[in-house]
């Protein structure tokens, strides 16, 4: 279960000791539709820990009711937390991967002018992009051995969530309350019928596909 022993590795590996700590992770990288969520959270780490924190875990690995009840107690108790939010426009304008750099990099500047002058250990769940300051730390699967990065990763499944049905209200047909923007076949069928929305991430191949289609098919 996730714990602060990987903020206390990565204090000792960034000799930062005593620093603050922020874990970051994301969700809806894959998905055709809807924004990519970036979020950066701090949980108070001293002892005695609410009992609370022994049901954080990888978003992935809890019940939706359960993601929101902790999402309320996270949010209540984080010394920061912050949320980045790329829309689809922006994804295909600059690219995925540049908007998750960007975030990543927005979140942690907002954490350094929070806890102010000295080291911050920024712990991020996956592997490094690019090459990045000392104090970002790349850790693949650290939403399971984290707390802060579970912690960051129930908040963005739970606001991506909350965005993909709100849209859906917008945009019926697709059934974003279920399949969050997926691919899944459900979403193909309503693609092929109903079209791309401003929703849909065009640079993405599948949704270029269809587009293609329907433009050689209107030809």
């Amino acid at each position: 279960m996730p714990n602060f022993f990987l903020e206390q590795w990565a204090r000792i590996k960034l000799n930062a000791k005593d620093s603050p700590a922020v874990g970051i992770d994301e969700v809806g990288v894959g998905a055709w539709a809807g924004p990519l969520v970036v979020v950066a959270v701090s949980l108070p780490e001293s002892e005695p820990w609410p009992d609370w924190y022994d049901d954080i875990n990888d978003s992935k690995q809890l019940r939706p009711a359960k993601r929101r009840l902790l999402r309320e107690k996270i949010v209540s108790a984080a010394r920061f937390i912050r949320l980045e939010v790329r829309w689809p426009g922006e994804i295909d304008m600059l690219g995925l991967g540049t908007c998750h750099r960007d975030a990543i990099w927005e979140l942690f500047l907002e954490a350094k002018r929070k806890f102010g002058v000295g080291p911050l250990v920024a712990l991020v769940d996956g592997k490094a992009p690019v090459e990045w300051g000392y104090e970002l730390v790349f850790v693949p699967k650290a939403d399971t051995a984290s707390l802060n990065v579970a912690a960051a990763s129930i908040v963005a499944k739970v606001d991506r969530d909350r965005f993909m049905t709100e849209i859906d209200l917008t945009y019926p047909g697709y059934n974003w309350v279920k399949n969050k923007g997926y691919g899944t076949a459900e979403h193909t069928v309503a693609l092929r019928k109903l079209g791309v929305t401003p929703m849909h991430r065009r640079s993405f191949k599948p949704i270029r596909d269809i587009i293609m289609a329907g433009a050689l098919h209107e030809s």
